[in-house]
């Protein structure tokens, strides 16, 4: 999808999975407004959302592995946060000057609301509007037929 044409459509919340869909220490990959994404869940609860790019060679980053603090890429073993910053690099050697926490994962804002996980497209979250509530939903509340 060209993004320039999906600008106006960026700045919102997007419903990406229900957050049971989602355990500590899992990812899942979804595109939304044709960008590969992948979502995870951190071992404490937390959500996040990155693009589902390694910087180092285009590989999928859902392809690795998530151990629940940090994704590694299967092609080269890169390591990044759940907010995106490169932690490892392991063909590097000692005495190499790289300052890893420089490359980054492009990320985006993840919430869970009402037991469903949201991610914002655009690029300043803090102007986000809110996340939509429904009344009743992923509540204990049984909704009336």
């Amino acid at each position: 999808m060209d993004l320039d044409a999906a600008a106006p459509l960026r700045e919102a919340w997007y419903f990406a999975l229900p957050g049971s869909a989602l355990r500590p220490g899992q990812m899942r990959a979804k595109t939304l407004l044709g960008e590969p994404l992948i979502l995870g869940r951190a071992r404490d609860g937390s959500v996040w959302a990155l693009r589902d790019i390694c910087p180092h060679r285009g590989i999928p980053l859902h392809f690795g592995r998530f151990d629940g603090a940090e994704i590694e890429c299967c092609y080269h073993g890169w390591r990044f946060s759940p907010e995106g910053r490169c932690t490892g690099i392991p063909s590097i050697t000692e005495g190499q000057a790289l300052d890893t926490s420089k490359i980054r994962v492009k990320s985006y804002p993840a919430r869970e609301v009402q037991g469903n996980l949201w991610v914002y497209m655009g690029e300043d979250a803090s102007g986000a509007p809110e996340i939509p509530e429904v009344p009743g939903l992923g509540t204990d509340a049984t909704p009336a037929l």
